[in-house]
């Protein structure tokens, strides 16, 4: 981080309240993500929003709303916020966006392939696998709070990845989503994407291991430790 940005989160009690947060996290914690994964050779029917949207590459004058920093908002809201701002400022491609017939830009993801490895290795480190050729990912999806509950995500998905099997003949789609987000899992589901893997995110006194588990090997882990 660097010594200016250091500032700004300093002198904002959002700011402290996220260093805080942070501290409490590299102290100790322990977060679990399900990796799912779409087939892109097979034939799926493909889901539709509930309302018409407009999927397109971020533009300049494309306003952000949804994910600016609101005073009062629910930590774990706040900190989806914070992580798109992020995932913004850093040096991965520009990310892909739905708008509705309103023109409001209601929801946010990065669309990645092979060619993005290195900028995934310096943003996320460890956090997602190399992607080999022929696999795409989709990191970083976010829905307006205004626009949840109408089948955003599961349909802009499709679109993206579709996209990118005729454009570059990809076959294979993965990305990982919280294990406490059963909503996006449920949707997932409907429009093809099934769990794979379990990603398990470990701090210890500021240490961190990550690992990556099949579901197979993980459901088994569970049982063995809940017997004990």
């Amino acid at each position: 981080m660097k010594l200016r940005e250091g500032y700004e989160l300093v002198r904002t009690r959002t700011g402290r309240i996220w260093l805080w947060r942070t501290l409490l996290q590299r102290l100790y914690s322990r977060r679990v993500a399900i990796g799912v994964s779409r087939d892109l050779s097979a034939f799926l029917a493909k889901p539709s929003a509930k309302i018409p949207l407009e999927v397109r590459l971020l533009r300049d004058d494309d306003d952000l709303s949804l994910i600016s920093e609101v005073c009062e908002l629910a930590p774990r809201l706040a900190q989806q916020r914070a992580d798109q701002r992020w995932f913004l400022a850093s040096g991965l491609p520009t990310p892909w966006v739905a708008v509705d017939s309103d023109g409001v830009v209601c929801f946010l993801a990065w669309l990645l392939t092979s060619r993005d490895n290195d900028a995934l290795t310096a943003t996320l480190g460890p956090l997602l696998p190399q992607l080999e050729p022929g696999e795409v990912a989709i990191e970083g999806a976010f829905t307006a709070e205004s626009h949840r509950g109408l089948g955003i995500l599961p349909d802009v998905a499709t679109r993206l990845v579709d996209a990118a099997r005729e454009a570059d003949g990809a076959r294979r789609g993965i990305a990982f989503i919280a294990d406490w987000n059963a909503a996006s899992l449920k949707a997932g589901r409907k429009a093809g994407w099934f769990p794979y893997a379990r990603r398990e995110e470990r701090w210890l006194l500021f240490r961190r291991t990550i690992r990556f588990l099949p579901m197979e090997s993980a459901a088994t882990e569970e049982i063995a430790m809940g017997s004990r």
